[in-house]
């Protein structure tokens, strides 16, 4: 499971923007790239989520060589993607809290997930949320621990939540394969 910091991971032909102030405030090429990686590891699930605070590499990575030592600095803190069910209404209330979150390590990144002012509405895959239904998510396992700012509800006690998979990747190895999936191997 070790990282060999000088591995070659791709040659990227994109901007990655792993700065501060571009994380926690909107998506960037990255965060959309990481969020992508959490769907590749768990294709059955509905939509990901991570919080803009897992990345720290504060910097921008140029077009070019992205080494295992690239990946360790953008999410140094690691950690497990977790496969889970929440009930819609809990998936609005954190989508909401997300959102208040912006400009802190909160503010959320997902996939599958846009927000319609039209409909005054959360869509997932370009449906509208429904507070009733189950989805299933890719989601940080730091995220589920409730930990998070304005997220202590999001924990394994919340009956609104149910994990299925507690293990299904490694964050920084899935972002890895990912990586090599859409830009090819060195």
């Amino acid at each position: 499971m070790g990282f060999e910091p000088e591995k070659l991971v791709v040659n990227s032909p994109d901007v990655l923007d792993g700065r501060e102030s571009i994380v926690r405030n909107t998506s960037s090429k990255l965060t959309e790239l990481i969020t992508a990686s959490f769907l590749a590891a768990a294709p059955e699930a509905d939509l990901a989520i991570f919080n803009g605070g897992s990345i720290r590499i504060d910097d921008e990575l140029a077009p070019g060589p992205i080494s295992e030592y690239d990946v360790i600095r953008i999410l140094p803190f690691g950690g497990n993607i977790v496969f889970v069910e929440m009930r819609g209404r809990l998936l609005k209330q954190v989508l909401d809290q997300g959102q208040k979150n912006k400009g802190s390590g909160g503010y959320l990144h997902a996939a599958n997930v846009a927000w319609s002012g039209e409909k005054g509405n959360w869509l997932i895959n370009g449906i509208e949320l429904d507070q009733r239904r189950n989805y299933k998510a890719a989601i940080s396992d730091f995220l589920i621990s409730g930990n998070e700012q304005g997220l202590d509800y999001l924990n394994r006690a919340n009956a609104d939540l149910k994990v299925l998979n507690e293990n299904v990747a490694e964050i920084r190895r899935a972002l890895i394969d990912h990586l090599q999936k859409i830009y090819g191997k060195p």
